[in-house]
């Protein structure tokens, strides 16, 4: 997929200075395309800290409020990176509690679900692949990403569940 290929040098990303490669036709297409941009770039990044196990890369994507809903039924709603560290499992440490020979996870599909000036929200569909390079889970999520101070940050991962190899649909 051509969108895993693209880097980031800063992770979080100030909002009112998007570096921008193609001519803007108005003021609000350029507003949304750049949030588009910047969202790409900060859902890769975010996932891409997750797969690394960079605690300060990952903080960078976030914004606070953060809620993560798992496929176990469980939440957490996190108020601000103080309690995120001291109160919290980190992304890769509850993915390991599942599958403990997790080794990283591909994204496969990526599709904007809704938009708006202060939100955009993203479906993701993705594979776990264990040390041996085989997949161990496939599961779908939705990612809210919110702008917080001008920078913008995943706000909310909302984990849709494992599709199970009987039926399709998430377990």
């Amino acid at each position: 997929m051509e969108l895993l290929h693209i880097c980031v040098i800063r992770l979080r990303i100030d909002f009112n200075n998007p570096k921008r490669s193609k001519p803007l036709i108005t003021k609000q297409i350029r507003l949304l395309d750049e949030q588009m941009d910047i969202a790409e770039k900060l859902v890769i990044s975010h996932h891409r800290a997750i797969n690394e196990a960079d605690t300060e890369a990952y903080f960078n994507t976030i914004c606070f409020p953060f809620t993560y809903h798992r496929y176990d039924g469980r939440f957490y709603r996190i108020s601000c990176i103080e309690s995120y560290k001291n109160e919290y499992p980190m992304p890769w440490e509850l993915i390991k509690n599942y599958e403990p020979d997790w080794s990283y996870t591909e994204l496969e599909e990526l599709e904007e679900v809704v938009k708006s000036e202060t939100q955009l929200a993203y479906k993701l569909v993705a594979r776990r692949i264990n040390s041996e390079g085989k997949t161990g889970s496939i599961f779908q999520a939705i990612w809210v990403l919110g702008l917080n101070d001008n920078m913008w940050g995943v706000q909310t991962r909302y984990n849709l569940g494992i599709f199970s190899n009987n039926n399709g649909l998430a377990a």
